[in-house]
């Protein structure tokens, strides 16, 4: 698997937070839509938008609306490209599933990186959370990790399963959602805690 979409230094760049300064109080309710796979591997956007919703799901910082009602709901809207949302369909598909938010987002790497020790995944998503009454961006963030980002000696650390780097690059992007919330004095980051 090779990545289509190559990001400078992305092995270990920094993670990338945008902070709209308004980050949703009181456990509200939002949809997570299917991230757009903008990698050559067939099933990385599927894949990655399970394991986004899981760690959603068990951040308790919001409340899911069910992946099912999702996928009917943009069937039901002949939506294809999540990318190219109109603020009507942001504000129809809120109405619809009666939420306030939508996460929405892309994988731009799903690859595998030669290192001296061997094979290590390597992983890029991009994520934003946007008002459904405005469109607005409320939150954005992109993340990119390789298995031997956080490798120490001896090899501890190293992450060797794709599955398992993708469950990383979700905590630690939806940690850092859960930090903005503090720092903005939101209780979005009392409800499911903090690492």
């Amino acid at each position: 698997m090779i990545a289509l979409v190559v990001w400078q230094g992305c092995a270990g760049a920094p993670p990338k937070t945008q902070d709209a300064r308004a980050i949703p109080r009181d456990h509200p309710r939002a949809a997570l839509l299917p991230l757009e796979n903008l990698t050559t591997a067939a099933d990385a956007g599927d894949v990655m938008t399970r394991i986004v919703w899981n760690e959603l799901a068990r951040s308790g910082a919001v409340e899911l609306s069910d992946p099912g009602n999702v996928d009917a709901a943009l069937e039901a809207m002949h939506i294809r490209a999540m990318a190219s949302l109109t603020s009507d369909q942001i504000r129809i598909l809120g109405d619809t599933l009666g939420v306030q938010y939508l996460f929405l987002g892309s994988v731009i790497e799903s690859g595998k990186l030669q290192t001296a020790e061997g094979e290590v995944p390597s992983i890029g998503v991009a994520l934003r959370m946007v008002g459904t009454e405005t469109a607005r961006v409320i939150w954005a963030g992109s993340h990119f990790r390789s298995g031997d980002d956080r490798e120490t000696i001896f090899g501890w650390g190293r992450v060797r399963s794709a599955d398992r780097l993708a469950a990383e690059v979700a905590s630690d992007m939806l940690e850092d959602f859960r930090k903005v919330g503090r720092e903005t004095k939101s209780p979005i980051d009392s409800v499911g805690g903090s690492k």
